[in-house]
């Protein structure tokens, strides 16, 4: 009503997740739900890597891929407002397919906004691995990932007949090798892969493409909204809250969505079924 003050809440912890709208201006809306998680530090020789979703050639109106105006704000956002050489940041991807990723990579429209922004563009298969044990099971992580000052997971969030959820969690997989990934999926499944991964990981910023979600049957519905958060389990759940997705996928029951600390926007003031769209 007039009269009334609108001030969102800050992000609590680092289990916190924001949730904030997006429409014309991306490079706002990041700028916007970065300072809700209390912002991220910077310097000037800060090496970043970034990693957005890169499945297959597909155009970004089927939103498969992260969509590349997400991707050119947030690197205009590192380049422009926070002072980051374009040289000191790569933007990565990985294939388990028989498509090359610089097939997709062209297609999807994100090589061009790479290029546009002077960034390096980085294939990880064509790196260097470190071997992590964990338990019984041992994981060959690109060696990049050990040498930045700061990683962004970039996923863009999709509904999956699968796993319910596709996103936060699972995206970060593509920093392992192709054969590692492979065995261990077999091993351990997919769901229970993304939750050990994430604690072998370094810790990671994720920032959710939710602009277009795409549903089970294919079909792409507006979201319009980013969110961002350290924890991916817990961000994967609160974007499964927005969605009305009630049938959560195993890996995400254990995530009591009463202990996450939501900023921005709250889930009920955005919640709407998606698949009913």
């Amino acid at each position: 009503r007039i009269g009334d003050e609108f001030a969102p809440c800050q992000c609590k912890g680092r289990d916190a997740v924001a949730i904030w709208f997006t429409k014309y201006d991306v490079l706002e809306s990041i700028e916007k739900i970065v300072r809700l998680l209390s912002d991220i530090e910077t310097k000037q020789d800060q090496r970043v890597l970034i990693l957005p979703t890169l499945l297959s050639p597909k155009h970004p109106y089927f939103a498969i891929n992260t969509n590349p105006k997400v991707l050119d704000g947030l690197l205009k956002y590192l380049i422009q407002i926070k002072g980051i050489p374009a040289g000191n940041i790569n933007v990565a991807g990985n294939s388990f397919n028989e498509t090359p990723i610089e097939v997709s990579a062209k297609k999807s429209g994100l090589l061009d906004v790479g290029i546009q922004n002077m960034v390096s563009v980085l294939n990880l298969a064509d790196t260097k691995f470190k071997r992590i044990k964990m338990g019984n099971f041992v994981f060959d992580i690109s060696e990049i990932v050990f040498n930045q000052d700061l990683i962004i997971n970039l996923p863009i969030m999709k509904l999956d007949s699968k796993l319910g959820v596709r996103g936060a969690s699972i995206n970060v997989s593509k920093l392992l090798k192709k054969e590692s990934y492979l065995g261990l999926k077999y091993l351990l499944g997919e769901e229970k892969l993304a939750v050990e991964l994430n604690q072998v990981l370094p810790k990671f910023l994720t920032i959710a493409d939710c602009v277009s979600v795409q549903k089970t049957t294919g079909t792409v519905s507006y979201l319009g909204m980013l969110l961002a958060g350290f924890n991916p389990l817990n961000l994967d759940r609160v974007f499964a809250s927005i969605v009305m997705k009630n049938d959560l996928p195993n890996f995400l029951k254990s995530v009591n969505l009463k202990d996450i600390s939501i900023a921005g926007r709250t889930i009920e003031e955005v919640q709407f079924d998606v698949e009913k769209v």
